[in-house]
């Protein structure tokens, strides 16, 4: 529900009338962002966003560098009149343009550090990383798997969707590889998106209540009850 909001406005910017970017790539908004939208939608979440003329650019931000880094980069290389930057906050459901200085200001800005393979949260140490790399087998290449220690299994979404970012993370410096696969990732053993979907915080939309019938629908219910019973 509020990875919706947040897009409705998102969307209410790149479709005002005369808005002069993002003439093209429209799939980077209305299928990537909305989905990666939907993958951190948790409580005290933000983001920061590019829209350029062709595509844009999403991360969360206070992950981690390497979760910034795409996004990061896309301020530097990209003419400041032809792309804007901004600040989406999860809870408030708001886009706020922001000046190139405050955007790098925030991208430095962090609750979460990795020390070798300990993940901290505002200096405390929360997990430490196991990670596992399969080897190539009939030409096939190594995916990664990550095992989290932590003796805890409940964190807030937001952490939980921080671990699962980070461990992508890990399986790539790994490897070396932007493609290498993160096969599964664990918490004490429990695979990280069992505990996601059936934690309190996770937002699921309810579905849709079904239409009311119209009287000529209403007439045919009846008429075939009525036959049913004869």
């Amino acid at each position: 529900m509020h990875a919706e909001k947040l897009f409705e406005n998102m969307k209410a910017i790149v479709e005002r009338a005369g808005y002069p970017l993002l003439s093209s790539y429209k799939v980077d908004l209305y299928v990537h962002d909305l989905e990666y939208l939907r993958q951190n939608d948790a409580p005290g979440v933000k983001f920061m966003w590019i829209v350029r003329e062709s595509g844009t650019y999403l991360c969360r931000l206070g992950v981690a560098p390497r979760v910034n880094a795409e996004v990061d980069y896309a301020i530097d290389i990209h003419d400041a009149n032809r792309r804007e930057v901004y600040l989406l906050d999860r809870d408030a459901g708001t886009v706020k343009l922001l000046d190139d200085a405050t955007a790098k200001r925030r991208l430095k800005e962090f609750d979460y550090s990795v020390e070798r393979c300990t993940v901290s949260r505002k200096g405390e140490p929360i997990a430490v990383a196991d990670i596992r790399l399969t080897s190539w087998t009939n030409g096939k290449p190594p995916t990664g798997t990550v095992h989290f220690h932590t003796g805890q299994v409940k964190f807030p979404l937001e952490t939980l969707y921080a671990l699962r970012s980070l461990a992508v993370c890990f399986v790539i410096e790994a490897t070396h590889s932007l493609f290498t696969a993160t096969e599964k990732i664990y918490i004490e053993g429990t695979e990280i998106n069992e505990l996601i979907a059936a934690h309190p915080q996770r937002v699921v939309d309810a579905p849709a209540p079904a239409p009311a019938p119209t009287p000529a629908q209403s007439a045919a219910q009846q008429d075939f009850l009525e036959l049913l019973a004869a």
